[in-house]
């Protein structure tokens, strides 16, 4: 039943993995990044949402597959939930140089170089993964996901330990005011 259990989830990785390198019909759609956060950290049981810790930011609008996004931000919050079993998951979005930058860190044991090189081949097991249940497809879902969003993600070890995911995805320029209401919007006319 385990080895059965293990296969399902093989195939439907490697499903999602096959459907994310064709073209979609559907248009990316906007959405705002904590909502996405938010949406993400829901998909979690209680035990592991209180481990994941959503730090609030500023209203950020981004342009992009949102179902896709969100896989890709619940891959890589369980890589850091299996990864750093006891230690608290940190998820968050902010603005930089009009671009979203979503990220998970951990205070796991991060990658060894060589890992951080290959981490998003398929079927790319790091060297500590011993024990540790998965078919080394996460990532390169991941990647997937984001590219087909026209964005990039990167992996980089935290100086205090553990790993930080970055995902990077234009964001759309808005103002608001102190109720969070837009008062001015860039938008792009061809």
């Amino acid at each position: 039943l385990a080895q059965a259990r293990r296969m399902k989830s093989l195939i439907a990785a490697l499903v999602t993995l096959a459907r994310l390198e064709h073209r979609d019909a559907t248009p990316p759609t906007e959405f705002d990044a904590e909502h996405l956060l938010s949406r993400a950290r829901a998909a979690f049981d209680e035990t592991a949402q209180m481990r994941i810790l959503l730090r609030p930011g500023e209203p950020i609008t981004v342009r992009a597959h949102e179902d896709d996004l969100c896989e890709a931000l619940c891959a890589l919050i369980e890589n850091s939930l299996k990864y750093a079993p006891d230690a608290t998951v940190e998820i968050c979005a902010s603005r930089n140089d009009g671009f979203c930058l979503f990220t998970v860190a951990d205070n796991g044991p991060g990658m060894s170089a060589a890992d951080l090189e290959c981490a998003c081949d398929r079927f790319f097991r790091g060297s500590n993964a011993n024990g540790v249940e998965g078919s080394g497809l996460g990532l390169s879902i991941v990647r997937k996901s984001v590219e087909r969003s026209g964005g990039s993600m990167s992996l980089e070890n935290r100086p205090s330990g553990g790993l930080i995911a970055g995902i990077m995805l234009p964001c759309i320029e808005r103002i608001v005011d102190d109720e969070r209401r837009v008062v001015a919007e860039s938008r792009v006319f061809v």
